[in-house]
């Protein structure tokens, strides 16, 4: 257990163990309200959970980890995919989905034989999953709460393909080796010259 926020900011260090049947104290906390951090191997942690200094006990309840899995097959054949990547989607409150950055720690994964599974042990107000194959329309899950625990989510594939284009020069002729790059609110470009 650990103060993440106080007043707005960071400004508080108080870290401190549950003992053996839970239970934490912290006599000299502040009289408002202070946002904690709770964590616990095999179990989904919780953050910015809010509260106040008062006599009485809370009741706070850690849930088991979300075991997202399932199957990833072509729409017409009911065959397997043999290869594709699993992207997670964070969905906040009153905003787009942030679809996490490849490549970095496991937000999205390499998978094969048509199965994925991804254990997720951090809690956010919703995730969503991204299948991407190549020759197939990427497509996404629903919206899962952290609190379902073990869920089976299967995906069927359309063949199909992306947007496509063709970059031309000024003088109207191909612009041969020209970088494209995905731009969207969550992702900015900047380029000079």
């Amino acid at each position: 257990v650990h103060v993440d926020q106080w007043r707005g900011n960071r400004t508080l260090s108080w870290r401190s163990k549950t003992d053996d049947i839970g239970r934490f104290t912290w006599s000299e906390a502040p009289a408002d309200k202070i946002k904690f951090g709770m964590y616990k191997g095999g179990y989904m942690g919780i953050s910015d959970y809010e509260l106040v200094a008062r006599p009485e006990e809370y009741q706070i309840v850690m849930y088991p980890p979300l075991v997202i899995s399932g199957s990833v097959v072509d729409d017409l054949t009911d065959e397997p995919i043999k290869e594709f990547t699993a992207t997670k989607g964070i969905r906040w409150e009153n905003s787009p989905i942030h679809w996490q950055s490849p490549g970095l720690y496991d937000y999205d994964a390499k998978f094969t034989n048509g199965k994925y599974e991804f254990v997720i042990e951090y809690s956010y107000p919703g995730y969503l999953i991204r299948i991407d194959a190549k020759g197939y329309l990427p497509v996404k899950s629903r919206v899962f709460n952290s609190k379902e625990g073990l869920v089976t989510y299967n995906f069927r594939l359309k063949k199909g393909t992306g947007q496509s284009g063709i970059v031309h020069l000024p003088s109207g002729s191909p612009a041969a080796n020209a970088e494209i790059y995905i731009v969207t609110p969550q992702r900015h470009f900047d380029f000079e010259n």
